[in-house]
Formats: C-alpha cells, structure tokens, sequence
C-alpha cells in the first residue's frame, strides 16, 4: 500500500535529523582528534615527565594496569580464538580493551573509537538533561553540555584506558531518566534509561550499587508526593531492576559477608634481626615518641593478619616506612588504631553494618597500601573503627567532597603529575565554585519545578559524601565525584542565565 502523504517526513525535520546527526559525528571526530593528538604526544619526547613514552599518561596511573592485562589477554590469544578472550578472570574492562587491540593494533590509541563513542553519547545524555532542566532552551543546553564534555581533567581524562568515561554513561544515562519522569514525561525510553543506567553503572564500579538504588527510591518518593502521574512509569522502572537482580542476588551482590578487618594471628616467621633493623630505622624517624607500645606494635604488625596472608616481610616493611614518613611522632596513634578492631554497633542491620565494614577497607587501603611520599592524602590520620566514627565525620566528608581540593593544595607538588596538575585542578575548582553560585541562583529563581530541585541535590549528597568518607586520596576523589557534580555544571549555567536575564528586563516606569 502506498504510504499516506502525512507519514512522510517534512523537509524541516529531515535538516533536523541531519543537523544533529552532524553534530553527534562531529563531537565524536573532536574527540578521537584530541585522543590522537594526547598519544603522538606521548610516543614523543615531549612533556616526557608526564607521560611513560608507550601513549600512556602518568595522571591516569590505573590505564598502566588495564594496558598490562590486556597485553596479557592478547597474549594468550595468539591463536586467532576469540573465545578465550571472556573465559578468564580478568577485569572486564582490560577484556574490552584488549578485544580492541586484536582487532586493531595493541596501543592505547586502538580503544579511542570506544572512548569517542562514549564521550560523545555523555555530552547528548547531558545536552537532554538539560533541555529538560532549562524548560526547551537549545543554545543554554548545549553550552551546559559542551561545559560538561570539555571540562579538561574529564576530557583528558576520557581518552585514557580508564573506566571513568563509562562510569559517566550510566550516571548520566540514570540522571536523565529520573529527571524526565520527576517532570512528568512518560516516555518509555526514559523508564530504560533510569534502570539500564544503573545496570550499567554497576557492570562498570560495583561500590555504588546500593546508594544509586537509594537514590532511585528517593525518586519513587518524590514523584508519588508531588506528581503522581509518571509514579506507574517510576515504579516500572524499578521493576525492570528488580527482575534484572532479582532480590536474592541483589543482596549477595551488595554484602560481602567477609569482615574488613582480620585480627586473628598466622603463622608467619620472620627474621628478628630484620625486625629489629626496622624498629631501630623507626626509632631514627620518631625520636623520643617511640615508646615500649610502639616496639610492641611493630612486632604486632609482622606477626598479625593485618594484611592478606601471603604478604611478604619486605611489603610490609615498605608499608611501614611509608607510614612513618607519613605520619612521623604520631606513628604509634596510627598504629594504635588500626589494630584497634571494629566496633559493631549492635543496633545496625548486620549486613548494612558489614557494608560499611567493607567500604572502609577502601579508605583502608589508601591510608595503608597506596601511600607514597607525595601522594594526595586528605585526613590521612583518621581512621573509622565503629560507625558512630562515620557518622561524626559526614559534616567533615560534605566539606571535602563538595569543595576539596582546597585553595591550600592548588600549588603543591602532586604524586604523578607535579605541580601542573595540582594548579589545573586549582583552575577547575575555581570554576566549580563559580557554578556552585550559579547552582545555587538555580535553585532560588529557576522556574523548574522543585521536585527536580531537591532530588537533584539529593543526589549529589547520596553519591558524593559517601565517596568523600571513604576515599581520603583527593586525586581520586576528584576523578570519582566529577560526574556526580554534573548537576552543578548543568543548572549552574542556567542560574547564571537567569541572573543575566533578570537584570536585563527593562524596568516599569510610571
């Protein structure tokens, strides 16, 4: 049957689809241009500090993890098979990329398409986020986009191996579906994208799985208080990830029953001599602190399960070194604490309580494993041993969430990247601080609907002072918790935009 002259699409929204189709194509050339451009600098002898010389950048120090495996991935595949590439228990991510160095060439550069294809759905995500917070405003929406994607640490930062750029996806992908259902849309695509984006979100970092949850049911709440109309869509929505989990499996996969912290002793032999070589070389470092508890303590920290139990004397050693650098005459406070064993509250829930035991050992292992001379530590003498220790430090975590790093650490030396890459994050931080006004004026004058208003700050305070609590390392920190501030970036503009606009009305004359 010949189709009906009305179905046929009108020239105006043929230019559009091709307008926008030229846009997407050319956000994703501009990104693979600045990918290619970052890995000829890095096979080049230029900038040679920052880079290792392979395409790889010293400020994205887990790409050098993700590159190894998946070398190692191709190596096993040799033989042209593809089926051992999901057989093994790697990251799923170095699979990924090492998928791509098989097909392309193994260098950085072969998993740019990926990244470019990435980077570009997020600055879209961001673009619709917008036009829905903004009320239809084209040109302020694509400026909040385009802010949010050429942001440099995110950028830059987006043409690595990192799992970042992923991450980004699926909170965006979730952020838009949530905020479209909280101002009343009722299109299907919105109810996948609210649900798939945690799924998405989870397959890429697990640990925030229970607080986008939280998050989501929080939306439910709100849009069955204040509009009722797109609760069905809400609730459907949750639904999809209710039968994607399954109750059962979103409990084992939440709650590691394991303990965070092991005090029960092994039996690990170790030279005394040795033992007494570190006590003495502890000794030079503190001075007159080192007391009979802290010789004690050293012993303990040999002798107990502290660490995994085929840690070896020399890692240990190390550990302890880093720590007396770190922490100088206060090592035997430090030391007094972690071998302090955790406190159970008795009133928590025993698997949410087991939760926090288990994200502790991220903050854990920044204080202990991570530490290295120079390295970005915030808080680096606070340790948790009960959860009423958590709580107490949430109003300390709100500070350093939402404003760290502070204008004290803009100059100094980083760990990996020198003093460039503490200045450039002083450069965004001011920039971030600037929106914060502009969010803020969002807030106060914008005629979005409030629903949208407290959810949005909901959720950067349920994603971001979690982070803060448990990650003390603040490049980290800084990478981790910018796609939660994408509502800063976002609304921001758009107070802003208000302001101007508000002072530009002409005034009523009588």
């Amino acid at each position: 049957m010949p189709r009906n002259h009305n179905d046929r699409k009108s020239p105006d929204t043929i230019s559009k689809l091709n307008n926008r189709a030229f846009v997407v194509c050319g956000l994703f050339a501009f990104h693979i241009l600045v990918s290619s451009i970052m890995y000829l600098i890095a096979i080049s002898p230029y900038l040679a500090s920052y880079h290792n010389g392979h395409g790889l950048w010293n400020f994205a120090m887990d790409s050098f993890s993700y590159h190894d495996i998946a070398v190692r991935i191709l190596g096993l595949n040799q033989d042209g098979s593809l089926s051992g590439f999901f057989q093994r228990p790697w990251f799923r991510h170095s699979e990924y990329i090492s998928l791509m160095y098989y097909l392309l060439y193994p260098a950085p550069i072969s998993f740019a398409p990926v990244n470019g294809v990435a980077w570009t759905l997020c600055v879209v995500l961001a673009y619709r986020t917008a036009i829905i917070i903004t009320g239809d405003n084209r040109k302020l929406s694509a400026a909040a986009a385009l802010t949010l994607g050429l942001w440099p640490s995110y950028l830059l930062l987006s043409t690595q191996l990192l799992r970042d750029i992923f991450f980004s996806l699926g909170i965006l992908m979730t952020l838009l579906g949530w905020v479209a259902m909280l101002r009343g849309h009722t299109k299907y695509i919105y109810i996948l994208l609210a649900s798939l984006g945690i799924i998405f979100s989870v397959h890429i970092r697990h640990e925030p799985f229970w607080l986008l949850i939280f998050i989501s049911l929080l939306a439910c709440v709100i849009i069955a208080l204040a509009n009722r109309k797109t609760l069905p869509h809400a609730v459907m929505s949750m639904s999809v990830l209710l039968l994607f989990y399954g109750c059962p499996t979103m409990a084992a996969f939440a709650f590691d029953q394991t303990p965070g912290h092991n005090t029960g002793t092994v039996n690990v032999k170790t030279d005394d001599e040795k033992i007494l070589a570190v006590k003495e070389y502890i000794k030079s470092r503190v001075g007159s602190a080192y007391s009979p508890e802290m010789d004690d303590r050293i012993s303990k920290w040999f002798s107990d399960d502290w660490f995994s139990p085929w840690t070896g004397f020399e890692a240990k050693k190390e550990r302890l070194y880093a720590l007396a650098g770190e922490h100088g005459r206060n090592l035997d406070s430090f030391l007094g604490k972690w071998m302090t064993p955790w406190e159970f509250s008795g009133w928590l829930p025993l698997r949410m309580e087991r939760a926090v035991v288990k994200a502790n050992e991220y903050r854990s292992g920044f204080l202990v494993w991570y530490l290295k001379p120079g390295s970005s530590l915030v808080d680096s003498d606070v340790q948790f041993r009960s959860v009423y220790e958590v709580f107490a430090y949430i109003p300390r975590a709100v500070e350093i969430g939402f404003f760290a790093p502070f204008p004290n650490q803009w100059l100094s030396t980083g760990e990996t990247g020198g003093n460039a890459i503490r200045i450039a994050s002083g450069v965004e931080m001011i920039a971030l601080y600037i929106l914060m006004i502009g969010f803020a004026l969002f807030l106060i004058k914008s005629p979005t609907p409030a629903r949208i208003k407290i959810w949005l700050v909901l959720f950067m305070i349920v994603m971001i002072v979690p982070l803060a609590v448990f990650v003390p390392n603040l490049g980290t920190l800084f990478r981790m918790r910018f796609i939660y501030l994408a509502p800063i970036i976002i609304a921001g503009i758009e107070g802003f935009h208000i302001l101007i606009r508000t002072g530009k009305r002409p005034q009523l004359t009588h």
